[in-house]
């Protein structure tokens, strides 16, 4: 499914939004239900600052554009899951890996 950010509902434009700010770093503790994110929770946000280079601006999309596949992946990874907690690993703006937090008897199945 191809998506643009006119098309998300606004937890998932919330967290499309969050990425391209963070730009590097880590979303950490993303409580998904119904497979959608809440970042209003506990979520922690974790800025990499890579020392002696110069800070790299990133292009966010804009509203009537297709998002970038990564965006449409996450999305549909975490409508998979339904209910859960995870972290995002962000690269360039972009969401770069996907963590899925389960506790012991939920990867049991």
């Amino acid at each position: 499914m191809t998506r643009t950010k006119r098309s998300l509902d606004p937890a998932q434009l919330k967290l499309v939004e969050a990425i391209e700010e963070l730009g590097w770093g880590r979303i950490e503790q993303i409580p998904i239900c119904d497979g959608s994110p809440w970042l209003e929770a506990a979520a922690q946000t974790i800025r990499e600052i890579k020392l002696g280079s110069k800070t790299e601006s990133f292009e966010r999309s804009q509203a009537d554009h297709t998002l970038k596949a990564e965006f449409d992946q996450l999305l549909d990874q975490l409508l998979e899951l339904g209910d859960g907690l995870v972290d995002v690993e962000i690269r360039h703006g972009i969401p770069f890996k996907l963590f899925v937090r389960r506790c012991g008897k939920e990867w049991i199945g």
